[in-house]
């Protein structure tokens, strides 16, 4: 049986502030950059999934304040590889990773 989603969040940070990553109203980790905290998020959900057994969201706020869902991380199918991960806008409103 599966468990209930955990969600992840990025908020949007202005120029020059570190991005940091959120689960619920916790601070996890900071990073100097968006694509950094990105990239740190999608390895936090890849620990919580295995950890928990359960789906991962991860949510990624624009500079307009609006918040962008990435694809969810899925307990054993989290062990894909984020050096290369890119972070790119999908037309559907979700976000793309290659």
């Amino acid at each position: 049986m599966e468990g209930t989603a955990l969600a992840i969040f990025v908020p949007f940070s202005p120029p020059g502030e570190p991005w940091v990553v959120r689960r619920a109203h916790t601070v996890v980790e900071t990073w100097p950059s968006r694509e950094e905290a990105v990239m740190g998020a999608f390895r936090l959900a890849s620990d919580l999934c295995n950890r928990m057994g359960s789906d991962v969201r991860i949510e990624v706020q624009e500079a307009d304040g609006a918040w962008r869902a990435l694809s969810p991380v899925h307990p054993h199918k989290s062990s894909r590889s984020f050096s290369k991960l890119r972070y790119n806008k999908h037309p559907s409103g979700g976000k793309k990773s290659a």
